[in-house]
């Protein structure tokens, strides 16, 4: 019994030991940039090393005229082995053929689908002062509740699906949406039409601009939305708010229901012809960004006809928290 337990004491001490050795010679993988520039695929790989308790970002970099090339060059730059079951952050610029790489990540078994994609212009979102810029996207596009990898990846297996991926400034801030037909990019929705866009998507957090005379507006903000979208002969959209005034210039007296009436009427009409343009846009690059042909399936069992073939109907509730206005 006694050279039975030595025994197996051994064998946990040394497995101890192997794992130690083994993790001292893997990298962590926070984000990947994919590039493509000349022919080539260029790629920069950031690994996050602890060093003395501190995080500490590490780039390497890979070139090559696949996708495989190029990491592997990379890796042989690390020198070591390389760990993506942490990734937090894939990052593409709009040179590189997306479907290609979204077909290579879902391939790789050794690659988590909980991380982010993201479009960026270059790998100048590297020169930021971030220990962990994967992490800070991730964290970031979490905050907006962009989709995941794994969202993303319904699209491949899907064809009545597209998809649009966040736009990642060199600043770190997310201020446009870029749509996708059949993984074929059509035209940026800029800051105000994300913003609507976000709407239909039902992610809370909008601001919308609203005029009420020639030099006066306000603002609200987007505390709750909910879109419904359904068939007929026409694709009905309904979107009711839940939301606050964070700004206000015009001449209307809050503390008074007339007031609120008409505040409430102005943004119904601002917000509505916005959606309206967003979804002229959505149906012209025939892209179908919230599973609009689905719902005619659906409804019609068959799809001669796609979303972009019918014409929209959009209705707009807005509810404006009074807290704050009536005093």
């Amino acid at each position: 019994m006694k050279k039975l337990f030595l025994a197996v004491l051994i064998l946990f001490t040394l497995t101890g030991c192997f794992n130690y050795h083994e993790l001292e010679n893997f990298g962590i993988t926070s984000s990947i940039l994919f590039d493509y520039e000349g022919d080539e695929y260029k790629i920069t790989i950031e690994i996050v090393e602890k060093e003395e308790e501190e995080d500490k970002q590490v780039l390497y970099e890979g070139s090559g005229k696949t996708i495989s090339d190029a990491l592997q060059k990379a890796l042989l730059s690390a020198g070591k082995k390389l760990s993506y079951y942490h990734l937090n952050a894939v990052l593409l610029t709009e040179n590189v053929d997306i479907h290609e790489v979204l077909l290579y990540l879902i391939r790789n078994p050794q690659i988590n689908n909980s991380f982010y994609v993201v479009l960026t212009e270059s790998k100048e979102v590297y020169d930021n002062e971030e220990d962990d810029l994967g992490k800070t996207v991730s964290e970031i596009l979490k905050a907006t509740k962009s989709y995941s990898f794994f969202d993303i990846a319904e699209v491949l297996f899907d064809d009545k699906l597209d998809m649009a991926l966040p736009y990642l400034s060199k600043e770190l801030r997310i201020d446009s949406v870029v749509p996708y037909h059949q993984f074929k990019q059509l035209e940026k929705l800029n800051f105000e039409e994300t913003e609507i866009y976000k709407m239909l998507a039902n992610v809370n957090g909008s601001n919308v601009d609203t005029k009420c005379s020639k030099d006066k507006n306000f603002t609200v903000n987007v505390n709750s939305v909910s879109t419904s979208f359904k068939f007929e002969d026409k694709i009905k959209t309904k979107v009711k708010l839940e939301v606050s005034i964070a700004e206000f210039t015009c001449d209307f007296d809050l503390r008074e229901p007339k007031g609120i009436d008409k505040v409430e009427s102005l943004a119904n009409k601002q917000i509505k012809k916005e959606i309206e343009e967003v979804l002229k846009k959505i149906k012209d690059g025939k892209a179908d960004l919230f599973g609009l042909n689905q719902i005619i399936y659906n409804k019609r069992h068959t799809l001669d006809k796609s979303f972009y073939d019918y014409d929209f109907e959009v209705e707009v509730e807005t509810h404006i928290n009074k807290k704050g206005l009536i005093y």
